[in-house]
């Protein structure tokens, strides 16, 4: 059976519509996320192995606030700060997600280690097969921290993580191409010195959580995605 076709350009119009007139407090967030992850890494910079170990259980808590503040503003049709409050079950669940994707690496990355020393030829294939696979899991479960802001992280990391694979099955090749699609943003905002990614991810990170909730709508048969008025 054929998968339903998504409108990318219609996600990208419906995305800007909901940012139009929002901008400034978006922006604002971000920024706040973009200092306050400046912050943490210039203390943790001198707390040296204790620093990293902290680095890794902070930045996702930032991240996760960073995306309850749109996933929350979508859905209750009006932007503000009080949206990026997460609670702890949320937070365990993104972590133990992160857990499992970064222990799903690991035997790549112990094969890649192996043929490097021993064959660069077969080194540099499993590269391209362990750069391969980490496009496609990102992709597969790009979704999971929207389940668990929306499920306010009441599901398991598994049913979440499952929820996901089988909303984009089949859709992970036009996820990819969405993706790609905001490359050309991507090094705009290189040239405009880093200034540029303060609207740069609102925009994304609304049209990600449009691109999740149309899938629902076409697997789960959920009332239609964020409509824009």
């Amino acid at each position: 059976m054929s998968c339903q076709s998504i409108d990318r350009t219609e996600i990208k119009l419906k995305s800007r519509s909901l940012l139009r007139g929002n901008w400034p407090i978006c922006v604002g967030v971000t920024l706040i996320y973009f200092l306050a992850v400046f912050l943490v890494d210039y203390i943790i910079g001198f707390l040296g192995l204790l620093g990293m170990i902290l680095s890794i259980l902070i930045t996702p808590a930032l991240v996760l606030s960073l995306l309850s503040f749109f996933v929350n503003s979508i859905k209750r049709r009006f932007f503000a700060f009080e949206h990026m409050k997460i609670n702890f079950n949320m937070y365990i669940k993104i972590l133990l997600f992160l857990l499992l994707v970064s222990i799903s690496f690991i035997p790549y990355i112990a094969l890649l280690t192996v043929f490097f020393i021993t064959s660069y030829p077969l080194s540099f294939i499993l590269t391209i097969v362990s750069i391969c696979f980490c496009v496609y899991v990102s992709l597969a479960f790009f979704a999971v921290p929207f389940i668990i802001i929306e499920t306010n992280g009441e599901n398991s990391v598994i049913d979440s993580m499952k929820e996901c694979y089988n909303l984009t099955k089949g859709y992970v090749l036009n996820l990819l191409i969405f993706t790609l699609s905001f490359l050309g943003w991507q090094i705009l905002c290189i040239f405009s010195f880093g200034i540029g990614f303060f609207w740069l991810i609102p925009y994304m990170y609304v049209a990600e959580y449009l691109y999740y909730k149309k899938l629902q709508n076409i697997k789960f048969s959920e009332v239609d995605f964020v409509k824009t008025e």
